[in-house]
């Protein structure tokens, strides 16, 4: 939010609500660790700044969600290959060998 308006207390409220939303997603679970009602939340997106901060929120939250689902996948990738490896290394090496001819043509 750039533009700020209204007391302190509500501005440092909202604050603690976005930054709960961001983790949680959640309205009401978000409110309760801001320590607001969440129909205070749904008056306060009469806001339209507040409905952007919100939107900003989401589309955070998504990024990290992305972020954290690409770092499970690789982390699972690598644990695939290790494991194969270990069960099977004359297959690996001889695939490898394979690949290796294939990109040399």
């Amino acid at each position: 939010m750039s533009v700020k308006v209204g007391t302190p207390e509500k501005i440092a409220s909202q604050q603690r609500f976005l930054d709960a939303y961001r983790e949680t997603m959640r309205v009401a679970s978000a409110a309760r660790r801001a320590g607001v009602h969440r129909a205070t939340v749904y008056r306060w997106r009469a806001d339209q700044e507040f409905v952007e901060a919100m939107k900003a929120a989401v589309l955070d939250y998504l990024r990290d969600s992305k972020a954290r689902a690409q770092a499970w996948e690789d982390e699972r990738r690598r644990w695939r290959q290790e494991r194969e490896r270990a069960r099977h290394p004359m297959r690996c090496a001889n695939m490898a060998r394979a690949r290796a001819a294939i990109r040399r043509r």
